[in-house]
């Protein structure tokens, strides 16, 4: 099967860090995402910090810089109930971040990348105190 980003998720990609974009177009070759948000400004990060959406304020979220060292990404198709699907996200993120550790060993990535779903790395979602799912970015 033949995946390809639509021009929401290709603006999303633009906006992305180098190491991002190379995670980004190599994960869709194997499973079907959609880029839902990279760069975000302060006042868009302020806006989501209010809403309680993230716990950071503007100017300190990897979404911030330009170019953005953080993506949010839903599998694709998506649907309203599928934000409270766990599995799924999870599913997802171990294969984004399998893909971004062969990338690394590979010597096409530097970076490591962080999971929402796993702030500390422990490889235990259960300690989460803040999950964000759709979000990864590089540490």
């Amino acid at each position: 099967m033949s995946y390809y980003f639509g021009s929401r998720s290709k603006q999303v990609l633009a906006s992305l860090h180098p190491e991002l974009r190379v995670l980004m177009n190599e994960v869709i070759k194997h499973i079907n995402i959609s880029l839902i948000e990279g760069y975000r400004s302060s006042a868009r990060q302020e806006e989501l910090f209010k809403a309680g959406k993230t716990k950071v304020r503007a100017g300190g979220s990897k979404h911030n810089p330009v170019p953005s060292e953080a993506v949010d990404l839903i599998p694709y198709p998506f649907s309203q109930e599928d934000w409270e699907d766990r599995d799924r996200f999870h599913l997802n993120a171990g294969f984004v971040l399998g893909i971004a550790a062969k990338l690394k060993s590979e010597g096409k990535m530097t970076r490591s990348v962080r999971w929402g779903g796993d702030w500390n790395k422990d490889w235990k979602t259960s300690d989460n105190e803040f999950d964000d799912f759709p979000h990864f970015e590089l540490i």
